[in-house]
Order: C-alpha cells, then structure tokens, then sequence
C-alpha cells in the first residue's frame, strides 16, 4: 500500500505540474496564491486517490489470472521447449528477427545517413579534429565501412546496415532465449518476439548508422544477463561464461554512450548491497569493464589521436538555466551581469536563441570550450542561482519534460526535433540519393519516423512515446514490490540510473530511450514466470 501510494503521488505530481509547464513554461502559477496553491493541492490529491485505488484493484485481481494458462499442457511451450532442446530456439528467432528487419532496408535504400554522421565523416575526412565527442568506437566503426565502400562499391549505409541488422537480431534473439530459459511462459515469450518482429520502430532503428542502436544491443544484453544473477545468484557467479559475458555487455554499453558509465558506476555499490554474499563476485564481475573502459577511454583513445570533448557539452542544463534567467530578468540585469553573460555567450541574443526544450540553439553560442573556462562559469551559474531559484527549477523540468510528462508529444512543438531522423543530408560530405526499392513500404515507414499523422492514434501515441520507458520500468518495480520479488530491482536499477542521465542531456529525443524501449519485454518477462531460486 505504501508503495502504490508512493507511485500515486509521483505520476499525480508529474501530471499537474506537466500541464502547468505545457501551458506557461512555469509551474510557480499553480501556487501564486493560497486559493491556486490550495486547488492544486486538491487535485494532486484527488489524482493520487484515484490512481490508489485502480493499483489496489489491479494487484488484488491479477493473482487471480493464469498469464499463459497451463504451461505444461500448452503446445506452444512444448514447441519452445523441444527446439529450445534442439538448440534450435535462437537460430530461430536470430533469423526471423533479421528476416522482419530487411524489408525496412529495402524501403529506405540505399540506407540512412543522419544524426552526427556528418560531423562523424568530417572526423574521419580530416576536416575536423577527432573528438570523443561521439564514441570514437562508433566513428572507426563508420570509418571501417567507409572504406568497404571504396573496396565493394557498395554503400556504406547499406553494409553497415546489414550488420547491425545481424547484430541486433542477435542480441534481441539471445533475450527471447533467456527468458524462456528461466521459465517465462511460452505466450509471454512469443509475444515479446512478435514485439522484437512487428514493431516499425525497431525496423527503422535497425538500419541507422547510430551509437544508440549499438548501446542498445549491450544494454538489453547486461539486463538479460543481470535477470539471470537475481533469478539464481549460485548458478550465475557459478558459471564464468556468464559472468564474461555480464562484463563484455557492460563494457560495450559504456563504450557507446558515455553516460552508462556514470549509470554502472553508481549501480556497483548498490550490487553490493543486493548481493553482499556474493561481493567479490560482483566485483569481479563489474571491475574489469571499469578498468577497462578507463584504459581504453583516458589511455589508448588518447594515444590513437582522440582529443577531449567541448567541455560545454557537459552544462546543457546549467547553461538553460542561465539563459532563462537572462530572459526573463533582462530589466533587472546589471552591468557586471551583462559582462559576465558577455564573457561566456559572447555575441549571443538569448532572447531570441532560447528554447524550453532544447539547449543546442544556445549552447553552440556558448565559449566554454576548455575546462579552463569551467570555473568562472559555475561562479555565474551560482550567481543567478542566489537571485532565481524558481527560474533554475522551470528551466530544468521544461528542458525534459517530454521524459516524464505522459501527454507530452513525442514530437515537441518547441524542438521540433524528428522522432526519428530517416533522411539523407549528407550532400557533399557523403553524396547519396534514395532510390527506394519498395516505395509503398517506406511511405508507411515515414508515417511513424514523422510521427505526426499517428497522434490520431491513442494506441500509437502510448506505445511510441518517449516518457513510456520511465513509468514502465517505474511500474515494474512496483509490481515486483508487491509480488514481494524486491531482488529482482536489481535488474532495473541500472536502466532507472541511465534514464536519469538523460534529464542532464540537451534535447528529448527517441533515439536516447530507444534501448529503454526495447526493455519492454524484459520488464514483463519479470512479473510472468521467472524462477527464483530459494
């Protein structure tokens, strides 16, 4: 009941206050006298009653449901369970799945070029340094491809396509077979595969020269892997393959996105914890990928030419911050203010640069180029912070507001960024043109990467929207407390510590949770069937 009660407050919380930010960028007008303050008290209250009481009756009901009904008679599992015998269940679903994925190939050919692989060729071209910017991996990676081309003459886009294709299939195949391993029901199972198959989104992901989708594959790895530790600790660290492979699917996540390393880092204490019994495992487990991501990242990455990132791409919310308070109080600013503003925003109209949702417009105006820079400029940030706290909290939960606010649009008419970028501007950098072999296809491919015309579709709007993942795997943790299956938080803790990350980040955007997407099953997979052990 407490936890229910806790959920309750938090999703009535976020949706009073998320309107109030959709309609004012503020959401000080809801308590701006005692009658508004006291009203939305009310509703927050009201809202919290109502969600309680729906949870109560949910969880007092569904013991009551058989979710695959009697496994043991089902033709189904038995289908499962004598190619799983075969060894014949992963190359199956490897294959459909990579099967499902083609015709989106054949639909956008040659292929796809967005997101930073223009910046990413330049890198490789020599017309800009090499940064770790964009995870240097993944730029090599592109490189690798690049060159394939000039060997093959075939597209870049179109080989690097196919073996993510195979690679996510791989990954998406190796977690179908583990759930069924540790005993999810056939239905649970085969529904999560039709999941994996039918669903555009993924199709469209599939094919995009993109770090996320790569991140992606490790990170539903490392939650396969961390579902087998919870089910049975003495199995798991029993085994040495499994742990292996934990710390190679950890590894390559932070090597793709270097905000899960931050995630994994913190997630290693609260291991600890969970599996005191087990520490020295668990650390044997977690500790190589650390040290090894360090070596690569502030050792060999260096040694290969890598230079640091801008520093300012660490302050997205802190510089918002600051230019929603120049905005809002530029009658007020003195002239010390203007000058240190100047200093760090030099030439910069932030009246007409800032954007609620999205910190890129101002922050490539920013100079904060070297860690040099980052000191004088913690000192305005803390200046502005003394004089408008309320501005600093504003700015902060309007800049991802689409992360957690669930009628926020996935495609935010303050951003306006795509929900998922399918062209080809690669002009004179990577000259190519689409030339579409399945015209029809692509057309229904391009009604959900614009996303616009599926908002006349409630289902579509939920199930593709971007704040989904965060209350998914918020409720799964629920649920797991009520089932009274705590050990396995575990399992979500490091996603929850990822998707924190994104609330530091510039922009909302599908392509950062796209792999808390592809969570989905593995969240349902721990409420169905999974075995634990004594």
């Amino acid at each position: 009941m407490i936890a229910c009660l806790i959920f309750s407050l938090f999703l009535s919380l976020t949706l009073v206050l998320g309107k109030s930010l959709y309609a004012s960028s503020s959401i000080f007008p809801l308590f701006s006298s005692a009658s508004g303050a006291a009203l939305t008290v009310g509703k927050i209250v009201l809202l919290s009653v109502l969600f309680l009481a729906a949870l109560t009756a949910f969880f007092s009901l569904t013991p009551k449901i058989r979710i695959g009904g009697n496994s043991e008679k089902s033709r189904l599992h038995a289908f499962f369970r004598g190619t799983d015998e075969r060894h014949l269940l992963f190359p199956l679903f490897w294959f459909a799945l990579s099967l499902c994925d083609i015709p989106a190939l054949l639909a956008y050919y040659p292929g796809v070029f967005s997101y930073d692989l223009t910046t990413q060729t330049q890198m490789l071209k020599g017309l800009r340094p090499l940064t770790s910017g964009n995870p240097p991996l993944h730029t090599w990676l592109w490189g690798f491809f690049l060159k394939l081309e000039a060997v093959t003459g075939v597209y870049a886009v179109t080989l690097y396509a196919l073996v993510q294709i195979l690679f996510l299939s791989f990954c998406l195949a190796a977690v179908l077979t583990g759930m069924h391993r540790r005993g999810v029901p056939a239905s649970v199972v085969l529904l999560s595969f039709l999941f994996f198959a039918l669903n555009p989104v993924i199709h469209i992901f599939s094919i995009i020269p993109v770090k996320d989708v790569l991140f992606g594959c490790f990170f539903i790895l490392s939650f396969s892997y961390l579902t087998d530790l919870a089910s049975d600790p003495d199995a798991f660290f029993a085994s040495a393959g499994r742990m292996v492979r934990l710390s190679l699917s950890v590894l390559g996540a932070c090597l793709f996105r270097h905000n899960a390393f931050y995630a994994f880092l913190v997630f290693l204490p609260v291991a600890l914890i969970a599996m005191r019994r087990f520490w020295r495992q668990v650390l044997l487990c977690l500790m190589p990928a650390f040290v090894l991501y360090y070596a690569m990242t502030s050792l060999l990455f260096p040694a290969l030419g890598v230079q640091a990132g801008k520093t300012r791409e660490m302050y997205s919310v802190p510089i918002q911050q600051i230019s929603l308070c120049a905005v809002r109080h530029a009658d007020e600013l003195t002239e010390e203010d203007l000058a240190m503003l100047n200093d760090y925003f030099p030439d910069a109209d932030l009246e007409k640069l800032y954007n609620p949702r999205f910190a890129d417009p101002v922050k490539l105006h920013t100079d904060l180029y070297t860690p040099d820079r980052s000191a004088g400029f913690i000192r305005l940030w803390l200046t502005f912070l003394k004089r408008y706290p309320a501005d600093y909290i504003d700015a902060f939960l309007d800049l991802n507001l689409p992360y957690w606010y669930l009628p926020a649009s996935s495609v935010d008419p303050y951003s306006r960024r795509e929900y998922i970028e399918t062209s080809l501007p690669g002009k004179k950098i990577y000259p190519v043109k689409r030339a579409s072999l399945i015209p029809g296809l692509l057309w229904r491919y391009q009604k959900v990467a614009g996303y616009t015309d599926l908002q006349k579709n409630p289902f579509f709007v939920c199930l593709l929207s971007i704040s989904l993942p965060l209350w998914v795997l918020l409720f799964t943790g629920l649920a797991l407390i009520v089932r009274k299956k705590s050990i396995f938080l575990l399992v979500l803790t490091p996603a929850v510590l990822y998707y924190l990350t994104f609330l530091l980040g510039p922009v909302s955007n599908c392509r950062y949770i796209f792999p808390l997407m592809l969570l989905y099953p593995g969240c349902v997979s721990l409420l169905t069937g999974v075995r634990q052990s004594s």
